[in-house]
């Protein structure tokens, strides 16, 4: 009987896991993570900036290919002046919580519904608009934070292509792993807060380029709303 009931608290526990730490298992919020088969075209987003000298360089790259992008911003690192800029040229900004650290695994609903109100307050403030796209941070959800979702009425958006460009990696290995992830509908992952980002995000543009892939804004890409504001 002991044995029996290991077994069962230890299968528990792997799936409560992998339902945390995989956001695209759906088990606590619904989140999107891929676009349609069949359609080669992909979307960039980035995690964890502003960055005040990053983001732009990452900025300057995309003008010069003429991309689109979507950036998930960390509301106590939002410049008003980058994030203007992030608008201006076209692209869209999610909410990324306020602190990156208010959404730990004992951290109540209503303290999480307060760090991202105060990061779409940010964002508001710079832009104009209230964000719709939310991604939580390390891409961790929990029963919390599904509450939290559905009180603020967010879309959640994944991921189906990981970079891991936080791991300090030469781009070229960081390039050779998106491309063996590439697929039609592909959500990729980048930081735009590491100082090689720019240099990989023109390894990457290049890369979509040479396999034939378009790159689409990620609310275009799932036909979503991005601001709340255009509802």
């Amino acid at each position: 009987m002991f044995v029996i009931v290991s077994l069962i608290l230890l299968i528990g526990g792997v799936l409560i896991y992998r339902a945390s730490f995989r956001i695209g298992s759906r088990v606590w919020v619904n989140a999107l993570c891929r676009g349609r088969k069949g359609e080669r075209k992909v979307a960039i987003t980035f995690d964890d900036g502003n960055h005040p000298i990053y983001t732009p360089q990452v900025l300057d790259v995309l003008q010069k290919h003429h991309a689109e992008a979507c950036f998930f911003v960390i509301g106590q690192q939002a410049d008003d002046e980058i994030l203007r800029r992030i608008d201006r040229e076209g692209h869209i900004i999610g909410n990324h919580t306020l602190s990156h650290r208010g959404m730990g695994p004992f951290a109540s609903t209503q303290k999480m519904i307060a760090e991202a109100e105060a990061c779409d307050a940010a964002i508001e403030s710079a832009t104009g608009h209230r964000p719709q796209l939310f991604r939580p941070p390390f891409g961790v959800t929990n029963p919390m934070i599904g509450r939290m979702v559905k009180a603020q009425g967010y879309t959640v958006i994944g991921w189906s292509v990981r970079s891991l460009d936080t791991l300090g990696q030469p781009c070229e290995k960081v390039l050779r792993r998106i491309e063996r992830g590439l697929h039609d509908g592909a959500i990729i992952l980048l930081h735009d807060n590491r100082e090689a980002a720019p240099e990989l995000l023109e390894g990457l543009l290049n890369l979509l380029d040479e396999k034939g892939y378009t790159v689409e804004r990620v609310d275009k890409l799932l036909d979503i709303t991005a601001y709340k504001d255009e509802k």
